[in-house]
């Protein structure tokens, strides 16, 4: 189909593994030095299937970094690719997680919790993303 992109399953999968990874080694990391105790609750939590938190923020790691791969060739060049993969964790991510889950989960609108910190945590995620993607993503 002429003028429609191409997103190869390769993408797919790096994209995915490099936004797990940026949950469990960045946000995860981030979020412990935040509030000053490790972050890994293993403890069934999750709805409907009853999966630790951490797994469940890994697998939506993942989803949202099969979308960080589809718009990063869009971003500037340069430290400024940075700091637009760190603005899309800080910004995009907490956004949605404020304004559209609770909708989907008919809970209230608005931050649960510290802005800063989740910008923070969700930043982390962001850097994290573009690390990963740069090192298992050569030549996508």
């Amino acid at each position: 189909m002429a003028g429609v992109s191409t997103f190869p399953a390769r993408t797919f999968i790096v994209a995915f593994v490099s936004g797990v990874l940026a949950v469990l080694v960045f946000h995860q990391v981030m979020s412990s030095l935040l509030n000053a105790k490790v972050q890994w609750n293993m403890i069934p939590l999750i709805a409907p299937f009853g999966v630790p938190q951490v797994v469940n923020q890994s697998f939506w790691g993942g989803v949202w970094g099969i979308a960080f791969a589809w718009l990063a060739p869009r971003f500037p060049g340069g430290a400024l690719w940075w700091v637009s993969a760190i603005l899309f964790g800080a910004v995009l991510l907490p956004l949605v997680s404020w304004y559209v889950v609770p909708l989907i989960k008919g809970l209230p609108l608005g931050p649960r919790n510290s802005v800063m910190t989740s910008m923070l945590i969700n930043g982390a995620w962001g850097l994290g993303m573009g690390v990963f993607l740069k090192i298992f993503g050569r030549g996508l």
